[in-house]
């Protein structure tokens, strides 16, 4: 009997609930509905992103460039060699040396989703250039020096964990 009462108590604690979850606060007709509104946002940002409007336990995040359709990039002027690596969502570095460098290194992002494109491009000549894959993934195709404004990008297959040279 005292299953029965808690059941019939918990029941209608849950009706009661689901009535004052069902109501909409009242907007006068001639009052605008608050729309939510956006700050401005950086390259840096993430924003959550449910894939297909499913929620799932895995969380994924996206950058106000990615939903614009945008490039992200960061820009260096290395002084001599150098050593770089992709922070997850970078598309771009953008190299501009005062002259020729002898040697420079890119490791690709730790955690890129599929088809994720990852380049580089230099103002100068890099002679020796190494690319680097992160923990856990491999590089095809890396060219071993960069010439002056050629741009070399990599797309990143997620099912064999391996970056293409495009």
């Amino acid at each position: 009997m005292k299953k029965l009462s808690f059941l019939l108590a918990l029941a209608a604690s849950l009706a009661g609930f689901g009535a004052a979850q069902a109501q909409t606060p009242y907007v006068p007709s001639n009052q605008p509905i608050p729309v939510p509104y956006l700050g401005n946002t950086t390259q840096t940002d993430a924003i959550p992103d449910v894939p297909g409007g499913r929620p799932n336990a895995q969380q994924y995040f996206v950058t106000p460039g990615q939903i614009a359709g945008a490039p992200s990039y960061v820009y260096n002027v290395p002084v001599t060699a150098f050593a770089l690596t992709f922070a997850n969502n970078q598309d771009w570095f953008i190299l501009n040396p005062a002259g020729t460098l002898a040697t420079g290194a890119v490791t690709f992002a730790p955690n890129p989703s599929d088809a994720q494109r990852e380049c580089v491009v230099s103002s100068q000549i890099v002679t020796a250039m190494t690319f680097t894959a992160n923990t856990g993934q491999t590089v095809v195709g890396a060219p071993t020096a960069l010439a002056v404004g050629t741009a070399v990008c990599f797309t990143y297959v997620q099912s064999l964990a391996t970056w293409f040279k495009a």
